[in-house]
């Protein structure tokens, strides 16, 4: 996973920090921590999660 992505679920997630809080740190506007954090896991669920799955179980998308 790329790292801008990582960097934010880690810090949301991982460590419980607000989107205003990860904005701050990471001097990156809160818009663009809701975006990375949607595509960070959407990678983590592809990661995961094997593509015959996903087919099968739409509803987890």
């Amino acid at each position: 996973m790329p790292e801008d992505f990582r960097e934010v679920y880690r810090l949301h997630a991982l460590e419980g920090r607000s989107y205003e809080e990860v904005s701050a740190r990471l001097r990156i506007p809160k818009a663009t921590v809701g975006t990375r954090l949607i595509r960070a896991r959407r990678k983590l669920r592809d990661l995961l999660v094997p593509p015959a799955a996903q087919v099968a179980a739409p509803a987890l998308a």
